[in-house]
């Protein structure tokens, strides 16, 4: 039980469009919200995802993997955080 494989990746895009970040076919970004957290990682610093008021949310994939996403907005896009994991 638990977590069996796992993975952090972090992007950053010059989108303004949040729908153009992701395939709609897999992730509807309309059902992100505001307030999303992200666990930080102990001694990694480019996941600085601590204390953020991230837009994101919880996607199920298939054949049991998950990914939490987290979006931040900047001057000239989105950083995009994304946890990938299955179980």
């Amino acid at each position: 039980s638990g977590i069996d494989a796992s993975m952090y990746f972090k992007f950053k895009t010059d989108t303004t469009d949040i729908s153009q970040i992701f395939d709609s076919s897999v992730v509807d970004a309309a059902k992100f919200q505001n307030g999303f957290t992200l666990n930080t990682i102990k001694n990694v610093k480019w996941w600085d995802v601590k204390n953020k008021d991230l837009l994101g949310g919880q996607v199920s994939l298939p054949n049991a993997k998950y990914m939490n996403v987290g979006i931040e907005k900047t001057e000239k896009g989105y950083t995009v955080y994304i946890m990938w994991f299955e179980t």
